[in-house]
């Protein structure tokens, strides 16, 4: 079975972010993913492949790094299903078809490609003013996800309250009005 380790890479300029990535090995092949996440070395346990969150921590940062945690359990998760997946079938695969799945544009399992395509439905059959509001609400949303998961789309299992919590807390920091913030919960459900 193919194995998963989480690697940070140091930059190579000084006192830059470095980069979080995903390494699949398979049969002695060991392929990357690149996460898009950036952390500082102080904030990278290398024994045990985990995020930290130093004790001077500002509150902006500190919720950015317990955001990135729960990315990265949610990405590793995923790599985790795909190669479990591939073993169940017998299938014999490599690294890089884990990846090239993992990579792959999500079809309708996922939330942001199928409101897309509701939309686009409501589109056709003329429902303009359901259209408008569904996008605005998309749109809100996807920047959530941009600053969340660098835009990356969310499968559906993944969406519960604690992410609706925090799209929510997300609206309020970004100094949207409660109408507004209203405004995007209930349409989103």
């Amino acid at each position: 079975m193919a194995s998963l380790k989480i690697k940070y890479r140091h930059s190579s300029i000084e006192g830059k972010a470095g980069t979080l990535f995903y390494q699949v090995i398979h049969n002695r092949v060991a392929r990357q993913i690149n996460s898009g996440y950036k952390i500082y070395p102080d904030e990278w346990d290398i024994f045990n492949s985990q995020i930290i969150i130093p004790a001077k921590t500002g509150e902006n940062r500190h919720r950015y790094l317990v955001s990135l945690k729960k990315c990265i359990e949610e990405d590793t998760s995923r790599l985790k299903d795909i190669m479990i997946r591939f073993e169940n079938l017998g299938y014999k695969y490599t690294a890089d078809e884990i990846i090239e799945y993992y990579s792959a544009p999500p079809v309708n399992e996922y939330f942001v490609s199928f409101c897309e395509n509701l939309i686009e439905e409501l589109r056709q059959i003329g429902k303009i003013r359901t259209t408008e509001t569904y996008t605005t609400t998309l749109n809100s949303f996807k920047r959530f996800m941009n600053f969340r998961k660098k835009g990356r789309d969310i499968p559906f299992d993944n969406i519960d309250s604690n992410l609706m919590m925090e799209y929510e807390q997300y609206l309020k920091s970004n100094d949207i009005c409660p109408n507004s913030t209203s405004y995007y919960m209930r349409n989103l459900r």
